[in-house]
């Protein structure tokens, strides 16, 4: 594939770790909005700079109900020209 549409869930070698999220408000408020939901928390922030897609903040957010469990993987990047983009996947589902 030429072109992703976004940053993959895992980091690429060109990326930077960031260890201070603090120029990541924009996507912190995104996932705020995701992980306010009922029984939802946030289990893993990392951020990181690319030069390709700009500021990357990749988050799992685990929302349980009952015994169940399901997992949805957030990505956030903030490119300079594009502007903020967001995909959300699930990574793991509620068993029906």
């Amino acid at each position: 594939m030429d072109r992703l549409p976004g940053p993959p869930w895992l980091s690429t070698a060109g990326e930077q770790v960031v260890a201070d999220g603090s120029a990541f408000n924009d996507c912190k408020t995104y996932l705020s909005v995701l992980s306010s939901r009922p029984n939802a928390e946030v289990l893993e922030e990392r951020f990181s700079h690319d030069p390709r897609w700009g500021d990357i903040l990749r988050a799992k957010v685990v929302t349980t109900v009952g015994e169940a469990r399901a997992t949805t993987l957030f990505i956030c990047w903030d490119n300079p020209v594009t502007g903020i983009h967001v995909t959300i996947t699930p990574e793991t589902m509620f068993p029906y």
